[in-house]
């Protein structure tokens, strides 16, 4: 059909965006507007017809080397994010943003990989809820599901042949600072309070463990410590099968903390 306007309509714009959501066009942010110049000019312009669903069918095969399509990744966390509220869309986007060691930016498809698959197995097993989110990470890898973690940062500093000057004082100081900072934590009127010890769990041996459980017990650790001598303590006290359920227990007790204390 030949245009009938050199101006866009509302209804060829809508029929573009039914058109591209169905054949996974992208539609948003920088690529979305590149992908729909592609359309305007070739259709509107080239072909001398309006937008239709007819004339982008026609359209498409001389297209699509120029377009740019959501990847497999972005299809399917969509259609798992449509299925649950906007008030579950925003705790899972806020929890998902605090999470530390699994791949997290909104740019790449790992990212969109741990979303989806962490979203299915939380919604399949009660709902879309922080404690769901926080076990799925714990049963994914182990149902062959797998999880994209962060590389880890390396400690190292320098080496006999790097050049960096050895720094005694600056150590020296380090050490007595995290004894002095140990001793506040742990020990109360009646002596140390019995638990592992930050400094403790710090030098415990990691070999053998994997990547993710070495990255859970990384976590663990950096909430060992709790507001009191009495949480401190039972978070020291906690025990589980793998750093992870460690982890997560530790976060019960601090979240059933923070309830109590409103």
């Amino acid at each position: 059909m030949a245009r009938t306007s050199n101006t866009i309509q509302q209804a060829e714009i809508e029929a573009y965006q039914a058109f591209a959501t169905e054949h996974g066009i992208e539609l948003e942010g920088q690529d979305g507007q590149d992908n729909g110049k592609v359309v305007v000019e070739f259709v509107a312009e080239q072909m001398d017809s309006m937008i239709s669903k007819t004339s982008l069918e026609a359209a498409l095969p001389y297209l699509k080397d120029k377009l740019i399509f959501k990847t497999a990744a972005q299809k399917a966390l969509e259609t798992v994010i449509r299925s649950i509220s906007v008030s579950e869309r925003q705790l899972f986007m806020d929890w998902f943003k605090r999470q530390t060691h699994i791949v997290n930016d909104n740019d790449s498809d790992q990212a969109l990989e741990n979303a989806c698959n962490i979203l299915i197995w939380a919604t399949q097993r009660g709902g879309a809820t922080e404690k769901n989110f926080d076990l799925a990470l714990g049963n994914l890898p182990g149902k062959g599901i797998k999880i994209h973690y962060k590389p880890k940062k390396s400690t190292f500093e320098g080496g006999r042949h790097s050049g960096k000057q050895f720094d005694y004082s600056d150590r020296t100081n380090r050490a007595h600072a995290d004894t002095h900072a140990s001793s506040e934590a742990y020990e109360d009127d009646d002596g140390p309070i019995r638990g592992i010890k930050p400094s403790q769990q710090q030098e415990a041996a990691t070999e053998g463990l994997s990547e993710s459980e070495a990255l859970w017990k990384q976590e663990a650790e950096k909430i060992a410590v709790g507001h009191t001598h009495s949480q401190t303590a039972e978070l020291a006290a906690v025990t589980g099968r793998s750093w992870r359920e460690i982890y997560s227990k530790r976060m019960e007790i601090i979240r059933r903390a923070e309830k109590v204390r409103g």
